[in-house]
């Protein structure tokens, strides 16, 4: 099975046949904007169990104990039980750290309780905060992967091959945000007024929630924000050790549905993943054994779908792009390389074209 070349030629279209599509999310969407999985866990663990921890520190202690990150999570939320705290300490702390990088950021414009605020609620603004905090986001993070996809993700819809739905493992709300950010902005620009926009896609944050004939974004591994409400799902955070055992040990969890059925009847473009989630890896293997049964139920022939396509930077060696493309070829997934990241919405408008 070849790799593709997202901007190539040959790729150009590939999403408007056959199956339709849709988009799930990892943390690397968020890089430069929100520290990532290890920098986040230094920062609770430096936060919960020793203040003068430092980095270099914490690399030896991660490289030594061998443990995953949602382990040494686990450790600190020990520890704040221990010490008279609980779940709920745990995940306000966890919000403060997550959304630390951005919240400085916006410091330096004096937006950041602007920006906490649009984040809790983005239809809860006034005209002038909307255009301050879009010149932010522009300004600061314009080339970053979460802006193109966001403007991927409207540009899409308005040419009429959008996504049936976008899936995201983040506990942070920023792609919604940003979407919605956007479209404000564009109505703003046409009208002069933001109470006419007409949003296409619609947060899920909880089981019971509609997505309003909206393209939904479901927040499988729940949601957390600056203020909490309506767009906060975090009791069903999914951050250390017993969170992950919660839903890898059910058959039936909420998170194990949503992405089967979609990995069933869709193509999904994983973007912002290094695909080592072990449970992600799990319901793919299943989802491929399935649809190679039905194929040869149908035809006879033993062939192997590989549908997905896993968004990454172009290979630095041979061996590299071979070993992803045999480390994902049994998930049925296929490797879509880009130049780099800035690429990124050159690549996705490609398949769309």
């Amino acid at each position: 099975m070849k790799h593709l070349e997202l901007e190539n030629p040959d790729c150009r279209g590939i999403l408007k046949t056959g199956k339709p599509y849709s988009i799930c999310i990892g943390a690397g969407i968020c890089n430069s904007i929100m520290p990532d999985w290890k920098e986040l866990t230094f920062e609770v663990l430096k936060e919960t169990v020793n203040p003068s921890l430092t980095i270099a520190e914490f690399d030896t202690l991660y490289y030594n104990l061998g443990w995953s990150l949602d382990s040494i999570l686990q450790g600190s939320l020990n520890y704040v039980q221990e010490n008279g705290g609980n779940i709920d300490t745990f995940n306000e702390l966890i919000q403060q750290k997550l959304y630390s990088k951005i919240t400085d950021n916006a410091a330096r414009y004096n937006l950041d309780s602007k920006l906490h605020r649009f984040i809790s609620d983005p239809f809860q603004r006034n005209s002038s905060d909307i255009i301050e905090i879009y010149n932010f986001f522009n300004n600061e993070y314009g080339n970053s992967s979460l802006f193109q996809l966001s403007k991927f993700l409207i540009e899409s819809r308005e040419k009429g091959n959008p996504p049936t739905a976008i899936i995201t493992f983040n506990a942070d709300v920023l792609l919604h945000s940003l979407l919605t950010l956007i479209q404000l902005k564009d109505t703003f620009d046409k009208t002069g007024k933001t109470n006419s926009a007409d949003f296409y896609y619609k947060a899920v944050h909880h089981i019971i929630e509609s997505d309003g004939h909206k393209i939904p974004i479901f927040h499988v591994h729940g949601s957390i924000v600056p203020f909490s409400g309506k767009r906060d799902a975090r009791q069903n955070l999914v951050f250390q050790e017993t969170s992950y055992h919660e839903v890898s040990g059910s058959t039936h969890s909420w998170q194990q549905i949503i992405f089967q059925y979609y990995a069933l009847r869709n193509r999904i473009i994983f973007i912002g993943l290094s695909m080592s989630d072990p449970n992600i890896r799990r319901w793919l293997a299943h989802v491929h054994s399935v649809l190679n049964r039905d194929i040869l139920h149908l035809t006879g022939k033993e062939e192997k779908s590989a549908s997905h396509i896993w968004i990454t930077p172009k290979s630095i060696s041979v061996t590299e792009q071979k070993f992803k493309k045999l480390g994902l070829y049994h998930l049925g997934v296929k490797v879509g390389e880009i130049e780099n990241w800035t690429k990124l919405y050159s690549g996705l408008s490609n398949l769309i074209s």
